[in-house]
């Protein structure tokens, strides 16, 4: 065999592997970007977004799911997940109505009426600026219906949210 029709086998042979590792690797690539993007939001009244934390009750998303909230199994895992992240908020020093309903729920989510109205409403409760942990209880039926959850807010619901918070002694 010539020169020739070795260096043509060779680069058609190169060619080939070249374009079976482009399909290969533009393939990768869509299967990436093919995700499920599912709001999520079951039983999470609060509208946690989806992390890593390993929530108590946590549903996770399907292979090829990208949840954008945290999922519960039940109504009592969700508001017990809010209530810890809303402790930790509070000893980080997100202690005030302003601070704490501004980490909770950002202006880039929420409109600015709603939750000027929200901060109304929390202060009018607690009769005071500041909010301690053992308050939660009486926030987050407030909190709740302004995150678009008033199926949550049935009657007795603050109660509820004290019970849960006593039993998992989040305090």
């Amino acid at each position: 065999m010539n020169t020739t029709k070795k260096f043509i086998l060779i680069a058609l042979f190169t060619s080939i592997i070249i374009a079976i590792i482009w399909l290969i690797l533009r393939k990768v690539k869509k299967s990436n970007s093919d995700m499920t993007i599912v709001k999520g939001a079951k039983n999470n009244p609060g509208h946690l977004r989806y992390t890593n934390e390993k929530w108590q009750g946590k549903i996770y998303p399907e292979p090829g799911q990208k949840f954008v909230f945290e999922s519960f199994d039940t109504l009592e895992h969700g508001i017990r997940a809010w209530l810890i992240n809303a402790r930790t908020q509070i000893k980080r020093g997100y202690n005030t109505i302003d601070k704490l309903i501004d980490r909770l729920t950002p202006a880039s989510e929420n409109p600015e009426s709603a939750r000027k109205a929200m901060k109304q409403e929390i202060k009018q409760v607690l009769g005071t600026n500041t909010i301690a942990v053992s308050d939660l209880w009486k926030i987050a039926p407030i909190i709740f219906k302004h995150e678009g959850n008033p199926d949550y807010l049935a009657h007795g619901q603050g109660i509820q949210i004290y019970g849960i918070q006593q039993k998992y002694n989040i305090v």
